[in-house]
């Protein structure tokens, strides 16, 4: 149910990438559904999260989500963010203990370095990244489909851990989740000229993938990967999951595979826990 990464294996840092299976929602949403801002039952979903964030082993009181705009903007929790500032999304007893959700609108991706709070990102297609500082201890969650990878949410993401809390890039760690894969992945000349802005006509040809004239397969994950070796990060550092959301309906939820049609989103639970020396 939890798809967990080598490369973030380190104490003080929990994560995992939910998948649709081990949870309680039916019919379309079966049955691991986080999709807080869909249509399933309210009180499935809460569960749903629930599972997910004791499976991850999240033990913070605090859960902050993105609500998602294919945006570039990042939303930053450091020890000068006040909680009781925010307005809390929802505060329900759906375990042993109480979670205040906490809904950033119009961001889609976060950086803390608090050990108190949680991250939480959702997707059903569209990238999840994960980055892990183990030296300055500070992790990001990131949604990126086609508009966040072509306005370069993860550079972004990079030079902001660098910037605001001294992250080297040679030591930061990178995951790429679940998503759909380029076997998958059908755009049109709008999407290819968005990344013509980015890259090199070299880097092009490595993502795009022509399929007939004015379409093409898209890698996004490889799109991502470049994008973070660019940023400085060491090509050993990144680790790409190969699960295709499109070709495994039965693991993953897939827009795509939905044809547009109801169906319910997957998330990053990511939370750091003070270092043991």
């Amino acid at each position: 149910m939890i798809r967990n990464y080598k490369m973030l294996d380190f104490p003080g840092l929990k994560h995992g990438i939910t998948t649709r299976v081990g949870g309680v929602s039916k019919g379309d949403y079966v049955s691991m559904n986080t999709g807080i801002f869909g249509s399933d039952v309210r009180e499935d979903v809460l569960k749903n999260i629930s599972i997910a964030a004791d499976r991850v082993g999240i033990t913070a009181s605090s859960i902050f989500m993105t609500h998602q705009t294919h945006s570039d903007r990042i939303f930053v929790i450091d020890e000068s963010t006040e909680l009781t500032s925010l307005d809390v999304y929802d505060q329900a007893k759906i375990s042993e203990r109480a979670y205040q959700l906490y809904a950033i609108e119009d961001h889609d991706a976060m950086v803390t370095n608090r050990t108190d709070i949680a991250l939480m990102t959702f997707h059903a297609d569209c990238v999840p990244i994960i980055v892990y500082d183990p030296i300055q201890h500070v992790v990001a969650a990131i949604h990126s489909g086609w508009l966040g990878t072509s306005k370069m949410i993860l550079s972004k993401t990079l030079d902001l851990m660098h910037m605001r809390f001294g992250s080297l890039m040679s030591e930061v760690k990178v995951v790429i989740g679940q998503s759909a894969s380029v076997c998958c992945y059908e755009v049109q000349r709008n999407v290819y000229e968005a990344f013509e802005a980015i890259l090199v006509p070299e880097e092009m040809q490595v993502i795009f993938h022509a399929k007939a004239d004015n379409l093409w397969h898209l890698d996004l994950k490889e799109a991502n990967r470049l994008l973070a070796k660019k940023s400085g990060v060491l090509q050993g550092n990144i680790e790409i999951d190969s699960g295709c959301t499109v070709c495994a309906p039965s693991l993953f939820h897939s827009h795509r595979g939905a044809k547009g049609g109801n169906r319910g989103m997957m998330s990053i639970l990511v939370q750091l826990e003070n270092k043991t020396l």
